[in-house]
């Protein structure tokens, strides 16, 4: 496998151990990660793993309301919800 192909490996692999692991596991999934990378020839320690983490800007996650549709009143709340504390209306 050639060297650069090697260290994308290491980066997809390393991204993918930090987007599905929870905090208490990501030591322990990156040194699996590393353990595997090893076996099959690389020369990547689990120090690097570990220095490679990705930071992701942090997204404020669209919180969903549903509401009863009053007339005028509906949509004044939606925009307000919408506007002020970023939840989305349906």
């Amino acid at each position: 496998m050639l060297a650069s192909a090697a260290g994308d490996l290491d980066k997809t692999l390393t991204n993918r151990a930090h987007a599905l692991s929870d905090g208490y596991h990501i030591e322990d999934e990156l040194k699996y990660v590393g353990a595997v990378l090893r076996k099959n020839g690389d020369k990547t320690t689990s120090k690097q793993l570990l220095s490679r983490q990705r930071v992701r800007p942090q997204e404020a996650q669209k919180q969903l309301a549903f509401l009863p549709y009053l007339k005028e009143v509906t949509d004044r709340i939606g925009r307000l919800l919408e506007k002020q504390y970023n939840i989305e209306t349906r």
